[in-house]
């Protein structure tokens, strides 16, 4: 059974629903056809260069001068690009980790969940009320957390959307 929520208190945009099962089964797929393991921790820098060489996702480093602070990170579905601030960026590539660093990760595997999961605003003014496996910002954070999971870190798990 899924819980309901109101439509204002959605984190993100309302989205096909995905439970956290078929978050896990993408997930699980991601990370075989990605490579995705503890030693890509070792080389973050060559993992985003082949985002666009292998998969024609383009990671775009903005100059922290040029970065207006709305966001974090960005992901841009329709261009098939995730773009983030040059500090974040460097923060992603370090090889020692600090609990900033793996926020970092957290923020870039967010994004590529937003890009991966399909997510595109859908039921605007539907007069059922969403459910959390609606919300796209759930949805990426959940995936997120699968895969910092996965590279071993346990400390960012999933937040409660109140």
């Amino acid at each position: 059974m899924t819980e309901k929520v109101y439509d204002n208190h959605l984190r993100g945009h309302r989205v096909a629903t995905c439970t956290p099962v078929e978050i896990e089964s993408t997930v699980k797929s991601v990370i075989g056809i990605f490579g995705i393991n503890k030693s890509i921790l070792r080389n973050m820098d060559s993992f985003i260069e082949d985002m666009w060489n292998k998969y024609s996702i383009n990671i775009e480093i903005v100059s922290d001068n040029d970065w207006l602070d709305v966001a974090n990170a960005l992901c841009d579905p329709a261009r098939v690009t995730i773009a983030v601030p040059e500090k974040l960026y460097k923060r992603i590539v370090k090889k020692r980790r600090s609990k900033e660093d793996w926020k970092a990760l957290h923020i870039f595997f967010h994004e590529l969940g937003h890009l991966l999961l399909g997510h595109k605003p859908v039921l605007h003014h539907s007069e059922i009320l969403a459910t959390k496996y609606e919300d796209s910002e759930w949805q990426a954070d959940y995936f997120a957390d699968i895969i910092l999971q996965a590279l071993g870190q346990q400390e960012y798990k999933q937040l409660s959307l109140f």
